[in-house]
């Protein structure tokens, strides 16, 4: 199965077990999902407050894979491949 079909079927799949679980959820404990989560902080301190982390770890894994030319993440996707997984 190709991303192109993939991703969209996850995020249907995911959508249909959210609706699942709120349906067979008990009444006395829907309390408990209310409206979701939410912060009690304007929208520029949640931006940097995730934006900043994934920024470095994003520029972290891409010195380690810079880094790691021939090593040990390149024979995990190899002995991925080998065994069949896509």
């Amino acid at each position: 199965m190709s991303m192109a079909w993939r991703f969209p079927v996850q995020a249907v799949g995911g959508i249909g077990g959210v609706i699942a679980i709120i349906e067979v959820m008990p009444i006395q404990y829907k309390y408990v999902l209310g409206g979701g989560p939410s912060l009690k902080v304007d929208l520029h301190a949640r931006t940097i407050a995730e934006g900043v982390p994934i920024f470095f770890i994003c520029l972290a894994l891409y010195f380690v894979s810079m880094r790691d030319r021939e090593g040990e993440a390149s024979e995990v996707c190899k002995m991925k491949h080998r065994l069949g997984f896509k």
